[in-house]
């Protein structure tokens, strides 16, 4: 029976706060998990790709689709080890921290081992509305800097605009004014999932990639 060590506790805590500041679903994770227990031949990396593929095919429309894009973005950072067990068990934390860190936003940003931008009022910057309640939106700058400002132009989930800083109380505590619309969101079309019974595709991240995924994760766990 798989035990927790301490490396499997570090990438628990630190994709769980990665995904609570990025807003992605504990529901994702324990169908990720739930997925791969049924069908142990498939990878997570390969599972995820075909998540992501679906567009907007799948329940959630455009929200849906970048949320399943930050999932695999966050789970892609670390090495996962090659015991099924040992994988399906650290994923299952994973889900029960996500709400956890959802709560505690700046105990998050330090867990979580992600990069931030340096925000300063009257910064300029580019993003992507990711959420919207009424007259308000919320514009991904970087993960997990989600800046809050009033909708303008008609913005829709999905489009990308161009924003200035208004106030900053941390990283991932700010909110921005809406300058001008860049692109519109334009729904992706679904690929072709590839056939179950295909033997899973072996994709390996770049070697640096992964050493500087662990190290930030490392760090963030101090």
């Amino acid at each position: 029976m798989a035990e927790m060590t301490e490396r499997m506790w570090k990438i628990a805590h630190a994709l769980a706060a990665d995904l609570a500041l990025n807003r992605v679903s504990r529901n994702l994770v324990q169908q990720a998990a739930e997925y791969l227990r049924h069908n142990p031949q498939t990878t997570l990396d390969d599972y995820l790709l075909r998540l992501e593929r679906l567009g907007d095919a799948f329940a959630g429309g455009k929200s849906g689709r970048l949320e399943r894009k930050d999932l695999r973005r966050a789970l892609g950072r670390v090495r996962w080890p090659g015991d099924m067990d040992k994988t399906l068990l650290t994923l299952g934390w994973i889900a029960r921290l996500v709400d956890y860190y959802a709560q505690r936003p700046d105990e998050t940003s330090r867990r979580s081992g992600l990069q931030f931008l340096k925000l300063r009022p009257g910064a300029k910057y580019e993003g992507v509305i990711r959420e919207r309640r009424r007259d308000r939106v919320w514009v991904v700058l970087a993960p997990g800097q989600w800046g809050r400002a009033l909708r303008k132009f008609g913005v829709e989930i999905g489009d990308r605009v161009s924003v200035v800083v208004r106030q900053v109380q941390s990283p991932v505590r700010f909110t921005v004014d809406i300058v001008e619309v860049v692109e519109r969101g334009v729904p992706s079309r679904p690929h072709p999932a590839p056939s179950a019974a295909q033997p899973p595709t072996t994709r390996r991240p770049t070697e640096s990639k992964e050493e500087v995924g662990e190290d930030r994760i490392s760090q963030a766990a101090r």
